[in-house]
């Protein structure tokens, strides 16, 4: 099976695993899981679906699932442009991401994060604060 497989270069003959070197290799999950899993994410199908899908544990989906979240945090971050110029125009807002403190009042207890949005072609940026008071 594809699991198990091995690649061997043709330069200098060293084998290795079809999972090493990417994000497969830690996961004891098999490459079809992984890949279910991802495109289930990917296509926001609901995580109960593929715990019943693929068999798999509750705590199984989750783990995966916040795992393409840190990895789509990741390739973000590291991939920011800049956004805007002449004659495009940038969307920009901010929100606060928390709960309540005590459930109680208009208090938040919470990150805020500012974004832009490119109106026409869909380039973005967002950043985040920990602050109680956000001054813009």
């Amino acid at each position: 099976g594809v699991n198990g497989s091995t690649i061997k270069t043709k330069l200098c003959s060293k084998k290795f695993t079809i999972r090493r070197y990417s994000w497969f290799h830690k996961s004891h999950l098999t490459i079809h899981e992984i890949l279910t899993l991802t495109y289930y994410w990917w296509s926001e199908i609901s995580q109960k679906y593929g715990e019943n899908d693929l068999d798999l544990a509750h705590g199984t989906t989750i783990d995966w699932n916040n795992f393409c979240r840190e990895v789509s945090e990741h390739v973000v971050i590291n991939n920011s442009e800049k956004i805007g110029g002449f004659g495009i125009t940038v969307e920009i807002d901010e929100s606060k991401f928390g709960k309540r403190k005590y459930n109680r009042g208009k208090r938040v207890e919470g990150i805020w994060v500012f974004g832009g949005v490119e109106r026409i072609y869909g380039k973005c940026f967002f950043l985040w604060f920990q602050l109680e008071v956000l001054i813009f």
